[in-house]
C-alpha cells in the first residue's frame, strides 16, 4: 500500500508529464503554420525540413502523454 503522499506524486509527476506533451506537440505541429500564416516565419521554408521537425515533436508529445497515462495506471493497479 503506498502512501497519500506517493500517490499525490505520482499524479502530479504524470500531471507535469502530460502538461510537456500537450505543449511539445502544440509547439511542434501547430505553431510553425500559424507562423507561415501570420507571416512571421517565411513561406519558402523547406517543407520537408518543416515536417520532419513538427513529426519529431509529435512523436515526443505522443511518448510524454503515454508515459503519463503508464504512472497513473500503475498508480490504479496499486490500490
Amino acid at each position: 500500500m503506498q502512501s497519500d503522499v506517493k500517490h499525490e506524486q505520482i499524479k502530479l509527476a504524470a500531471n507535469a508529464l502530460n502538461g510537456i506533451g500537450v505543449g511539445t506537440i502544440l509547439s511542434s505541429v501547430v505553431a510553425p503554420y500559424i507562423g507561415i500564416a501570420i507571416g512571421s516565419l517565411r513561406p519558402e521554408v523547406d517543407w520537408l525540413n518543416l515536417a520532419g521537425v513538427s513529426a519529431f515533436g509529435l512523436l515526443l508529445g505522443v511518448i510524454c502523454l503515454f508515459e503519463a497515462q503508464r504512472r497513473l495506471e500503475k498508480l490504479e493497479l496499486a490500490e
